[in-house]
């Protein structure tokens, strides 16, 4: 594919000025011709090394290939490796999305869990010392497991209860906040 005017003019127009107005400005001071076709040329080829090393706005050719990163694995084996094995601290993914949960199912009932005036319902809901457990500094595998079991403790809010959330096109009657639609995932 051969390049565009714009193109051309831009790797060919500046150096052919140069080399014009280096030639002219120097036969009118008194150089004589062939001298002055000697220094036009050199100042040329240095514009065009310069353009050349300096990056351009437009992309070369051919364009560089995006990088694809391959994922390996399922969700549920990311999440079973967050955990350490020896000395059972679970890892930032499993307890990113942990709290997320716990943040979700709470707030379908009213609660801020990162409000310190709502800890106290908080606790009164999860269960003494789970969101505790759950938001310090080094969590345990077995702060995770009891914030797990007291999510699944808690009832499901009703459709009137919970707070009105723009439904999705392929969303079906299995389909919650908590379990989304296949797609949504």
């Amino acid at each position: 594919m051969a390049p565009g005017p714009r193109a051309f003019w831009a790797s060919v127009g500046l150096p052919l000025f140069v080399a014009i107005f280096v030639t002219i400005a120097l036969v009118l001071t008194g150089v004589e011709l062939p001298f002055a076709l000697a220094w036009a040329v050199l100042l040329s080829t240095i514009v065009i090394a310069r353009r050349a090393s300096s990056p351009s706005s437009e992309p070369g050719w051919p364009p560089a290939h995006k990088q694809v990163v391959v994922v390996r694995g399922s969700e549920v084996s990311r999440l079973a490796w967050s955990f350490a094995g020896r000395n059972g601290v679970a890892g930032p993914t499993i307890v990113r999305r942990v709290r997320n949960l716990v943040r979700r199912r709470l707030a379908h009932r009213g609660i801020d869990v990162d409000d310190p005036a709502q800890f106290a319902q908080a606790d009164a809901i999860l269960g003494d010392g789970v969101r505790a457990g759950l938001f310090h500094h080094q969590i345990m595998r077995a702060d995770i497991e009891r914030a797990l079991d007291a999510i699944e403790r808690l009832p499901r809010t009703t459709q009137s209860a919970e707070p009105s959330l723009p439904a999705h096109p392929n969303a079906d009657a299995s389909t919650t906040p908590d379990h989304p639609a296949k797609e949504d995932r």
